[in-house]
């Protein structure tokens, strides 16, 4: 019984101990606000309706002493905190959400996401005067920027996905900005051109705009551009100087052509394009040495270039639902290449002879093309282990197919196969293999 009290009390001891070493590192979290800080929040959440932050599963009465425990606002470490909130407009009428002046008191606020349905939000004239605002996300059915805003000089992101009502005649301040959103714009605004020195990531996508304006025009430290479900028709001729592009997104339904000398990306590491419309591509180069990931969707017009096998470092291959004709033998090239995914592209009748010399190839889904035969060296693949071949028109596999000693998947239903080797049965894919003769 000694013993059972002994640790009983031993145990108490220590629960104490943890508690308390938790107790300082959650303090430790907790953003110091003077009394006029924790005013302006204060009045912060009266003015965007207190129901806006909280759920039902929280208390409708907040702590006015200690703010970090409110639900949307996070309090990273003494001097710095985040406000992320989104207010459901149930009503048809536009409400407008007045931020008070007071707000400019959070000096230590660093991320503020601002998101809503139907909700039209009026910044202060003095938000420029936000010291350390890193991250503005704002979203809606409206924005309006006052020209303090030019005054933000720590913002690095900055997230607009409300139409723009008004913003600054000059933003040539906000030299430390590199993120860059824009969205839900029935015309660019030219005024963001200015921010283009100096911008690593530049996003566009669900805007109503047919086109950029010209002053789109020199990205010198871009690396990521992002255009997605744009109302895109044209880019202007001038959107082709990109020397430090890594990652290029396209997906459009309505893009028609890209500017001529669009493509040349000499540190181009991932191309994604997903267009339906694109009648032509432009002359890529080619010549991407560090491309890692190429991915191909919908292009009625498209063929790989000639210097196709110039990709030394791709591990990603996606070609989809393209009027691709032919893959020629550069495959052989591709020694680093590990994911293929070439699948849906109707007249793609067979694989080049080179295709059995990628040392690297694990994953390869051929499924819903034309196959009628595989090369003979395609069993040379040392590392394959997923193969899909079904929906295709095959008639047989060839002999160096047993030859896959390492796979552990394999599709090779709705085809015209009528029988398989008597050596088949040493692929070690046992109920992972599907067929349907």
């Amino acid at each position: 019984m000694d013993t059972i009290k002994s640790f009983n009390t031993l145990f108490f001891i220590i629960t104490l101990f943890f508690h308390s070493v938790y107790a300082k590192e959650s303090d430790a979290h907790k953003t110091a606000f003077n009394d006029l800080e924790r005013q302006a929040l204060l009045e912060f959440y009266n003015n965007t309706h207190y129901k806006t932050w909280i759920t039902p599963s929280e208390k409708e009465v907040i702590n006015t002493d200690d703010p970090c425990t409110w639900p949307r606002l996070n309090c990273i470490d003494e001097n710095t905190f985040e406000i992320d909130i989104y207010i459901n407009n149930r009503n048809d009428e536009i409400v407008s959400i007045v931020i008070p002046d007071s707000f400019v008191h959070l000096t230590k606020l660093t991320s503020l996401s601002l998101k809503g349905w139907r909700i039209k939000y009026i910044l202060p004239e003095n938000f420029g005067d936000l010291p350390h605002l890193k991250k503005l996300t704002i979203g809606g059915k409206s924005i309006s920027l006052p020209d303090s805003f030019s005054h933000l000089k720590s913002l690095e992101s900055l997230d607009l996905s409300a139409p723009l009502e008004k913003h600054p005649k000059d933003l040539t301040n906000l030299t430390n900005l590199v993120d860059l959103t824009i969205s839900a714009q029935t015309q660019i605004p030219e005024i963001f051109s200015q921010l283009l020195p100096h911008l690593k990531t530049l996003t566009f996508y669900h805007n109503q705009s047919e086109t950029l304006p010209a002053s789109y025009a020199d990205f010198p430290e871009l690396e990521s551009l992002i255009l997605r479900n744009n109302e895109f028709i044209t880019l202007p001729a001038s959107f082709i100087n990109f020397p430090k592009l890594k990652h290029f997104y396209l997906k459009s339904y309505n893009l028609a052509s890209l500017p001529e000398n669009f493509g040349k990306f000499p540190q181009l590491e991932t191309l994604y394009i997903e267009d339906y419309k694109l009648k032509k591509l432009p002359p890529f180069s080619g010549d991407y040495p560090k491309l890692k990931s190429l991915y191909i969707k919908g292009l009625k017009a498209f063929s790989l270039p000639a210097n196709f096998g110039n990709y030394p470092q791709l591990v990603f291959l996606y070609i989809r639902e393209t009027l691709l004709k032919s893959l020629h033998n550069h495959f052989s090239d591709l020694r680093q290449l590990k994911y293929l995914v070439i699948n849906n592209n109707q007249f793609i009748t067979e694989l080049p002879h080179s295709f059995g010399n990628l040392p690297s190839l694990q994953y390869a889904l051929l499924q819903g093309n034309n196959l009628k035969s595989l090369p003979d060296g395609f069993g040379n693949q040392m590392k394959l282990q997923f193969l899909y071949l079904n929906q295709n028109q095959l008639t047989s596999l060839p002999e160096s197919f047993n030859n896959l000693s390492v796979l552990h998947e394999l599709r090779l239903e709705n085809n015209q196969l009528k029988s398989l080797s008597s050596d088949f049965s040493r692929l070690n894919i046992g109920w992972n293999l599907q067929l349907d003769y």
